[in-house]
């Protein structure tokens, strides 16, 4: 009988096209990974690889039996499914893409309560921009995905999970710390920092928001992330505007004016 185990390996190989990402993958040496290949293909009695320098690539055969085992492992994942759930278990591999604000600041509280209640399931978290976590969604490199904004794609399924406002953050001493509302005109005045990512739904709907043509107008001094918008904010060097998922308790103390704009 063929051993599963080498039904595993071949399709890790086959998936990743490299003997050495598929020994990372499965956390088993190269020769073991290599010696695991030879022997299903002895005793299939054929091979399933071609072997090149960029790596390993199916031929007939091995896209033949790709197929066969592809569906001989979603059995056996149901079968698992299933055993698990007669034992009040839930067993499974879920895959998420999200961006960088969700990662940082939702998802561990929301990490805590999943693995709580699910500790047999395997979490994989991807993180980018919405357009490339829809991409993601949309093509099945992902289970699930969570974004800010709408989403752009009417062929996904969109679930609403909270509120969003941004809000102006800057130091204490900053001359828009004291102002209770804060105009165009006032901002035409500051130095804003910005959210580098031209592909940030975030900016553009912030840029909408506040009356500027563009992004660009926007934006005075343009960084890799929020964090960085924040640190340079409470330095005294210009305002941020920041989603709120990324205002902790912590950055609300140590800041001085939070306008919502949205």
């Amino acid at each position: 009988m063929l051993d599963i185990n080498l039904i595993q390996v071949f399709l890790e190989v086959a998936k990743t096209g490299s003997i050495s990402r598929a020994s990372k993958n499965l956390r088993v040496t190269q020769p073991g990974i290599s010696q695991k290949i030879k022997l299903l293909e002895a005793h299939l009695g054929e091979s399933l690889f071609n072997r090149r320098r960029s790596g390993m690539e199916l031929n007939e055969s091995g896209k033949e039996f790709l197929s066969i085992c592809t569906d001989l492992k979603q059995n056996l994942d149901y079968l698992e499914a299933w055993s698990m759930n007669k034992k009040g278990r839930i067993k499974g591999h879920i895959h998420v893409s999200t961006i960088s604000g969700f990662i940082n600041y939702i998802f561990p509280k929301f990490m805590k309560r999943f693995l709580k209640k699910y500790p047999d399931v395997k979490v994989s978290v991807d993180v980018g921009v919405s357009a490339f976590v829809e991409e993601d969604v949309l093509k099945a490199r992902s289970d699930v995905g969570v974004i800010i904004a709408d989403c752009k794609r009417e062929s996904l399924r969109i679930q609403r999970l909270c509120g969003n406002k941004i809000f102006m953050v800057c130091s204490p001493n900053y001359y828009l710390a004291k102002k209770k509302r804060v105009t165009k005109k006032d901002l035409e005045k500051a130095r804003i920092l910005m959210h580098a990512d031209t592909h940030s739904r975030s900016v553009k709907a912030l840029s909408t928001k506040l009356g500027f043509s563009s992004e660009k107008e926007l934006g005075d001094v343009f960084l890799n992330d929020m964090e960085a918008c924040k640190a340079h904010a409470v330095e005294g060097i210009g305002v941020a505007f920041v989603a709120n998922m990324h205002m902790t308790a912590k950055v609300a103390s140590r800041n001085g004016a939070k306008w919502p704009v949205s």
